[in-house]
């Protein structure tokens, strides 16, 4: 019979900061992406003239919604 070791970690309890601190990050993933995701759609509704005329390409709405809400400090 094959003996098995296990080397098992100690236990370690999680602080209730570091819940709050990572449920804190990732809101706040989730609201920029989801301004990031209003911008895309705001942006694509507009008409090609219209985005021509603000010097947009339907190819860069993605990008330029991510950069819009980056320096917008969100």
């Amino acid at each position: 019979m094959a003996h098995l070791n296990t080397v098992s970690a100690p236990f370690r309890p999680v602080h209730f900061a570091t819940l709050h601190s990572a449920r804190a990050v990732l809101s706040g993933l989730w609201q920029r992406n989801s301004l990031v995701r209003k911008t895309e759609r705001e942006l694509s509704a507009l008409s090609d003239r219209n985005l021509a005329d603000l010097g947009i390409s339907r190819s860069g709405i993605p990008a330029l919604a991510r950069k819009t809400v980056q320096q917008s400090g969100f």
